[in-house]
């Protein structure tokens, strides 16, 4: 599990949530993910958030790592797809540049 699911828990009635992360790399089944949460939120922020037929996918541009790229869909718990990506690689997300990505834009996240 990673530490932001660690660290927030579980803070609702229903399901339990599926850490994104429960490997060092991007898991698809997950479920209310608090990594990938924030990073959608810096999306948000960053209003690079584009939608096609109740899909979305976002990009975050990450000092020293490259973009990060995330697909949903509607405005559902699970992240279907991270990856990050630059002009010569193209690979699944791992929990050190997410982290890394939430350290860049943690004022973005105090600001909510």
């Amino acid at each position: 599990m990673c530490k932001e699911c660690e660290q927030r828990g579980k803070t609702w009635n229903g399901s339990d949530p599926i850490c994104g992360f429960s490997k060092p790399t991007f898991d698809e089944n997950n479920w209310n993910c608090a990594t990938l949460n924030k990073l959608r939120r810096i999306a948000e922020s960053l209003d690079s958030i584009q939608y096609m037929d109740d899909c979305s996918m976002a990009t975050i541009p990450v000092r020293d790592v490259g973009w990060i790229v995330l697909t949903w869909y509607k405005c559902r718990g699970r992240t279907s797809s991270a990856r990050c990506m630059m002009d010569d690689f193209d690979e699944i997300l791992t929990l050190a540049d997410a982290e890394a990505a939430i350290a860049q834009y943690r004022d973005e996240l105090e600001e909510e």
